[in-house]
C-alpha cells in the first residue's frame, strides 16, 4: 500500500491515483466499479520503492493489472490477457512519489 512507501506522500495526492488507475481497469474490463475492489501491492528494486502493482480481480478469473513506475510517473495498463493496452502518464500528479 500508499502508506507503507513513503509517510511523506499526501493521502489526497495519492487518492486520484488509485481512482484513476481503478476506473481505468474497470472500463477496460466492462466491470462495475462498485462491485470489483482494487488491490494493491509495492514494487521494490534494490529494497527501495519504485512503484505499484494495482489489480482488480473480475469474474471467471479475470484480473486486469497496471503498474505504476514512481520514477517516470506513468501508469503501465494490462488487459486479462497480460498484453499492454494502455500507457496513461501522470504529470498532474507530479507530488505523488514512492
Amino acid at each position: 500500500m500508499f502508506s507503507t512507501m513513503s509517510n511523506s506522500t499526501p493521502t489526497d495526492a495519492v487518492d486520484p491515483l488509485r481512482n484513476l488507475v481503478h476506473q481505468t481497469l474497470c472500463d477496460i474490463g466492462q466491470l462495475e466499479s462498485s462491485q470489483f475492489p482494487l488491490s494493491e501491492r509495492t514494487l521494490t528494486r534494490g529494497g527501495n520503492p519504485c512503484g505499484v502493482l494495482f489489480s482488480v480481480n473480475g469474474p471467471r478469473q479475470v484480473t486486469l493489472t497496471a503498474v505504476w513506475d514512481s520514477i517516470k510517473n506513468k501508469i503501465f495498463v494490462y488487459d486479462s490477457t497480460g498484453n499492454r493496452c494502455n500507457q496513461l502518464s501522470v504529470e498532474h500528479l507530479a507530488t505523488v512519489t514512492a
